[in-house]
C-alpha cells in the first residue's frame, strides 16, 4: 500500500486520537494531528499531507478559513480536504462547499462511511473486510 499522510485538524483530543486509530488500522495510513487552524497550516506547510479532515469549529482559525487559504494557495490547492463537524448549522455545508471542501462528513458518522470517503479521496481501491457499522465521535 502506498505510503500516504492524512492531517486530521480537530479541537477534541479525543475525537483526534479515535480518528488517528481507526485509519491506521482501517486504511493503512500514517496520520499527524492539529489542534487548532494555526497548527494545522503549519503542519500542512512542514508536511505535505496527501488528505486533511478538517473540523469547521477550530480555536485560533476557523476550518473555513484555513480551507480557503490551503485552496488559494497554488502550492496546497490540490490537497483534497474532508470537512468533518457536527453540523449544528443548517449552513455549514454551504460553508464548506464554498470554502471549497472536497467532501463533507457529519459528526456523529458512521465508520465505513469515514473509510469510503478517506480511500476515495486518496484514490485507494475499497477494503473488501467486514463492514463496520458502527457510528462514532
Amino acid at each position: 500500500m502506498p505510503d500516504r499522510l492524512v492531517l486530521i485538524v480537530d479541537d477534541d483530543a479525543d475525537t483526534r486520537e479515535m480518528l488517528q486509530t481507526m485509519l491506521q488500522i482501517m486504511v493503512g495510513v500514517r496520520t499527524s494531528l492539529a489542534e487548532d487552524g494555526e497548527v494545522a497550516l503549519r503542519r500542512v506547510a512542514d508536511e505535505r499531507p496527501d488528505l486533511i479532515l478538517l473540523d469547521l469549529r477550530l480555536p485560533k482559525r476557523d476550518g473555513a478559513d484555513v480551507l480557503r487559504q490551503l485552496k488559494a494557495d497554488p502550492a496546497t490547492s490540490e490537497i483534497p480536504v474532508i470537512v468533518l463537524t457536527t453540523g449544528a448549522l443548517p449552513t455549514d455545508h454551504e460553508v464548506a462547499r464554498a470554502a471549497g471542501c472536497d467532501d463533507y462528513l457529519d459528526k456523529p458518522f458512521h465508520v465505513a462511511t469515514l473509510e469510503k470517503k478517506v480511500r476515495s479521496q486518496l484514490g485507494l481501491g475499497p477494503h473488501h473486510g467486514r463492514g463496520a457499522r458502527s457510528r462514532v465521535a
